[in-house]
């Protein structure tokens, strides 16, 4: 269900979210180890999903 599958558009994408949600994570992570943790699970689960589209 991708509109226009590009390696490099996934991978923009990917990376934009990511920062968006350490962004936000920054706000609302207590500790440090919280924000590093979660980004990394997050990150982790996109580049599945990029690895999939991109086949």
């Amino acid at each position: 269900m991708v509109l226009h599958p590009r390696k490099t558009k996934s991978l923009i994408t990917s990376s934009i979210f990511t920062m968006a949600f350490a962004l936000v994570q920054a706000f609302w992570a207590d500790a440090k180890t919280d924000l590093v943790l979660s980004t990394a699970a997050y990150a982790a689960v996109l580049v599945v999903f990029v690895g999939v589209t991109v086949q």
